[in-house]
């Protein structure tokens, strides 16, 4: 135990001769804990915590695949009014897209915030209820509706002061105005921290393209993966048959479609992280 003690000064007078050692070796154990405790409070809330939706277990995320090449899904409109109006084995489909925003709110400094354009199912799907207000319904996102918006906890407790009034409000979206229709819930989040959910309008489609929407969707009761993934392949070959591009006569390359798990499509995306943490 001595020795033990005669070591441990040994060190404290060697670290506080070397002071410059010594910041480094503070700053890089400080970098070191602190990225592992980062990822770790990741992977807890990822990994072995449930997932904050309900009925959790029936969300998916389309991929598609060719030969070894596999990527998140990115469809065109036509897709998506098609796969949402026709499929037989998704409760939900919903689309999204993801952009930086600039918000104009009365005379405040313009301010550049996180906005995701959302169809109308999207909240529906994960069964979340605003905090504030109601979500969108299946008429908001037609062609021609009024354009309806629902908003962030944070933002609205900082932009608008948490006015319980707020719902019905207008505000100035990319110099569009909005109406607010609903409040998320502190902490509410897919994917990315996001501000704001516009609605995006699905108007019928003129052409193919072009690609920008991301989709998720819900199983129905009793339905599998592997029977969803199917049922999107044969609506994908649908889709090229109902929209040929005239530059491309024999059609986009043959691909094949499969449902992957949400929780596993989000786990997915940290594995690596998690190897460089904690290995």
């Amino acid at each position: 135990m001595e020795s033990v003690f005669s070591d441990i000064r040994y060190a404290i007078r060697n670290l506080i001769h070397r002071p410059g050692f010594t910041a480094i070796a503070v700053i890089t154990l400080a970098l070191g804990i602190g990225a592992n405790s980062a990822i770790f409070s990741v992977v807890n809330a990822v990994l072995l915590r449930p997932m904050p939706y309900a009925e959790a277990e029936r969300l998916i995320v389309p991929w598609g695949s060719k030969g070894d090449m596999r990527y998140q899904t990115i469809v065109s409109y036509p897709d998506f009014v098609d796969w949402q109006a026709q499929t037989q084995t998704l409760e939900y489909v919903a689309a999204y897209t993801s952009a930086g925003m600039l918000l104009r709110e009365g005379d405040s400094e313009p301010e550049a915030i996180a906005g995701s354009a959302v169809s109308a199912d999207l909240f529906p799907l994960l069964k979340i209820t605003p905090a504030l207000g109601h979500p969108f319904t299946r008429a908001d996102d037609q062609q021609n509706a009024p354009p309806v918006i629902v908003i962030g906890y944070n933002l609205w407790q900082r932009r608008l002061n948490s006015d319980p009034e707020s719902i019905g409000r207008t505000i100035n979206l990319n110099d569009k105005v909005y109406t607010i229709v609903g409040v998320m819930p502190p902490g509410f989040r897919l994917f990315r921290a996001v501000d704001v959910w516009p609605i995006m309008q699905v108007n019928p489609p003129k052409r193919r393209g072009p690609y920008g929407l991301r989709l998720i969707a819900k199983l129905k009761p009793g339905i599998d993966e592997a029977q969803a993934g199917s049922e999107l392949t044969a609506l994908r070959d649908q889709v090229e048959r109902e929209w040929p591009n005239p530059e491309n006569p024999g059609g986009m390359p043959k691909w094949s479609y499969e449902a992957q798990p949400l929780k596993e499509f989000i786990t997915g995306k940290l594995r690596s992280v998690e190897t460089i943490a904690f290995h």
